[in-house]
């Protein structure tokens, strides 16, 4: 991290860092939720990204000592809402894929969070929204759709479960 301050101060910019107050930290929270809020998910979770980023925190920003949880506060929130939790896991879902993985991270926070506090989306219903999205589900079975669709529904449904299972044990392990 202090590799990229000083190829900074050779090439002759220097970065005042800032000190974040446990007030700044709830203003950010406040704006990244009204983005939750209004269903504008990949504005919250950039927001969310550039907060929590770790070149960001050691070498521009330093957040208070209090622990920041934006990620989690803006999910358990977004799963607790009964017009946001569908378009939400779909969000989540397609971010996974599209991104090619860099988002990963954030479907595995969403299966811990279900898994810790169901609330309005349940395991079965993350499984059913896994279903609906072929290209997921490809890609979380290691499998082609042309395999995939052969398979009955309790087992393709079993399946997606036991993955989510296996990510939560990798999740909770670490």
């Amino acid at each position: 991290m202090e590799k990229f301050r000083r190829s900074l101060q050779k090439a002759g910019m220097t970065i005042q860092t800032i000190d974040f107050t446990a007030d700044d930290g709830a203003l950010l929270e406040n704006r990244a939720m009204s983005y939750i809020s209004k269903g504008e998910f990949l504005q919250a979770f950039t927001y969310e990204r550039l907060l929590t980023s770790q070149t960001m925190i050691k070498q521009v920003v330093n957040l208070p000592p209090e622990r920041f949880s934006l990620r989690a506060d803006l999910i358990r929130y977004a799963l607790n809402d009964p017009n946001l939790y569908i378009p939400f896991v779909k969000f989540v879902i397609r971010v996974s894929y599209i991104s090619h993985g860099d988002w990963e991270d954030l479907f595995a926070a969403v299966v811990h969070q279900v898994s810790e506090e169901p609330a309005l989306c349940s395991s079965d219903t993350l499984i059913d929204l896994i279903e609906q999205d072929v290209i997921f589900s490809c890609n979380l079975l290691c499998g082609s759709y042309a395999e995939i669709r052969e398979w009955p529904p309790d087992q393709r449904r079993l399946a997606i479960e036991n993955k989510l299972l296996s990510l939560l044990h990798k999740i909770t392990k670490i």
